[in-house]
């Protein structure tokens, strides 16, 4: 491999932390809900019979209440309260007929550490799931209908992503309806120069950075798995290098509000419903905070044709018997991810549910892009985090084959084409691990 390697072994673990434990200093773009400027954010959604103009009117008066964002597609509104406030607050949410609940906001955290165990510079997952003949089934398909016909797209909620690294910066999903750095809102859909996606954990900002920093690389490592530039005689293959990679940055590599995140979500369904090719998204994140809203737009997306592929976690935990979020939601549209190795074996890290965990994928010495220290390079990471892209390219193989299947007939093929395990059939849904073989 190149000198640029970056020597970087990560392992990834999600879950809510209220308590928020992390240093302000490392917070970067990432608020908790409680700040210093004395606000609490609250996530309300409406009942849907409602008018919404005269309800949310109520929040107009920032004396009290500061509606900081209105969803685009869905009855939702990010309020915040001034902490002296709270009480006349839940006193009016109590009393309200047109409130059908409302959450404190919470955080999605990523955490990860740096073992010392050997590195392994190879991508040994692309013989074992037989890419290699997706890769040749792909040109196939391309020779036959001449082209992939509209561009697929998977977004990706996350951390930011390098776009200046050689390997991704032709794999980004482009907005044609905005012209780049003119700090207008060209296709008035509520974003300054969404060109790529949008930074939702920015509040305030003039224009969407989605770029990555030194504390926000998680991102890069998923765009790197589904879309890294093939033929090129550098560095590493993504899986589907044809696919475009729509960016939504949610926070950094810390965490992750719940509001930044359900602010990403609904931009995707704007974008779909503004004819955006979207087929899934990409969500290597979890908690263990169950929230309604965070299901209603999950519910959503089903609505819209989008496949959501969720990371199992990285807690070694049965996920039937202590649930971990948006995992445990059980949802007929979505794919849940857990982690084997080369073994065949479920990672030690990884965890399983007979009711939960649909299909597994490699999570353990994973090499794919990475942005560390300012650096385009690459890295060797694991966890179901690193799994779940795998599972997104698949959907995308699938539709570039079958077009006019549903979303319930796409993730039927993903999983039935996978390799069976009795192992992993006593824990996980269908016993399978993902193979491009059939």
């Amino acid at each position: 491999m190149t000198k640029n390697i970056l020597l970087c072994f990560i392992h990834f673990l999600f879950f809510t932390f209220i308590d928020y434990a992390v240093s302000q200093d490392k917070i970067g773009d990432i608020k908790p809900s409680s700040s210093s400027d004395n606000m609490i954010t609250y996530i309300v959604r409406y009942k849907s019979d409602t008018d919404l103009t005269k309800a949310k009117s109520v929040f107009s008066d920032k004396k009290v209440f500061d509606k900081a964002y209105s969803f685009k597609k869905a009855p939702i509104d990010i309020i915040k309260v001034k902490s002296k406030n709270i009480v006349e607050f839940e006193e009016y949410m109590a009393k309200a007929n047109n409130i059908l609940y409302y959450e404190k906001d919470s955080v999605k955290k990523i955490f990860y550490h740096i073992p010392n165990d050997p590195l392994v510079y190879d991508q040994w997952y692309i013989d074992y799931m037989n890419a290699p003949l997706l890769w040749g089934k792909l040109i196939d398909i391309k020779q036959d209908h001449d082209s992939f016909g509209q561009e697929l797209v998977i977004a990706i909620i996350d951390t930011g992503v390098d776009l200046e690294h050689p390997e991704l910066k032709e794999s980004f999903w482009t907005n044609r309806f905005e012209i780049p750095g003119n700090n207008i809102d060209d296709d008035f859909n509520g974003y300054v120069d969404d060109i790529h996606g949008i930074n939702s954990a920015c509040e305030g900002c003039d224009t969407q950075r989605v770029d990555a920093t030194e504390c926000s690389n998680h991102g890069t490592l998923m765009a790197g798995i589904i879309a890294a530039k093939q033929d090129n005689n550098v560095g590493i293959s993504g899986l589907t290098p044809n696919v475009k990679i729509l960016i939504c940055k949610a926070g950094t590599d810390y965490g992750m509000q719940n509001s930044a995140v359900f602010k990403a979500m609904d931009y995707i369904i704007e974008m779909k419903s503004r004819g955006v090719n979207i087929i899934a998204v990409n969500m290597s994140y979890g908690g263990d905070e169950k929230s309604n809203i965070e299901r209603y737009l999950l519910d959503e997306f089903e609505k819209y044709d989008i496949i959501p592929i969720i990371a199992a976690g990285n807690l070694d935990q049965n996920l039937d018997k202590e649930p971990l979020y948006p995992a445990s939601f059980k949802l007929d549209h979505a794919i849940v991810v857990g982690s084997v190795n080369a073994n065949s074996e479920k990672s030690e890290f990884s965890n399983f549910g007979r009711r939960t965990v649909e299909i597994f994928a490699p999570g353990e010495s994973i090499l794919t892009t990475a942005y560390i220290y300012g650096e385009h390079g690459y890295a060797m990471v694991e966890g179901t985090s690193i799994s779940t892209p795998m599972i997104a390219s698949a959907i995308a193989y699938e539709y570039m084959k079958h077009p006019s299947y549903s979303i319930y007939d796409i993730k039927e093929q993903v999983i039935s084409m996978g390799q069976y395990s009795r192992e992993l059939d006593r824990i996980s849904v269908s016993g399978k691990i993902l193979n491009f073989s059939e």
